[in-house]
């Protein structure tokens, strides 16, 4: 399977995988749930950019992403450990969901691009 292949998977499978990914934070961090239905619709929301950034299987791309979502939780005050718990998440949930074709390099991309884009390498 191609680059491209993994790409058109990998953005088909975004909606799904983020709210994989969001239900697999909100079980292991049963307290998110007192952000009501906004702060759940922001996490799905959240999840779906990370999926169609690391959709681009473009390592310099998802690092570039991985250093403005660091930016911007930095800015807005977030714990930084929202991120290393959605990096975890993301990777699970592909290994789960994706076919070992697409996962295998997908999951490359996600670790390269965290350990690249993070002051603090995460996974």
């Amino acid at each position: 399977m191609g680059r491209l292949d993994a790409e058109d998977a990998l953005n088909a499978a975004a909606p799904h995988l983020a709210e994989l990914a969001t239900q697999r934070m909100y079980a292991e961090q049963p307290t998110l749930t007192a952000m009501g239905d906004r702060g759940r619709a922001h996490t799905v929301e959240d999840f779906g950019h990370h999926f169609r950034a690391l959709a681009s299987m473009d390592a310099e791309r998802f690092t570039e992403h991985v250093r403005y979502c660091v930016g911007l939780f930095d800015a807005r005050s977030f714990p930084q450990a929202w991120l290393t718990d959605a990096w975890r998440h993301m990777e699970a949930v592909i290994n789960q969901e994706m076919t070992p074709e697409i996962a295998l390099p997908a999951v490359a991309v996600l670790v390269s691009g965290v350990t690249a884009g993070s002051a603090r390498p995460q996974l």
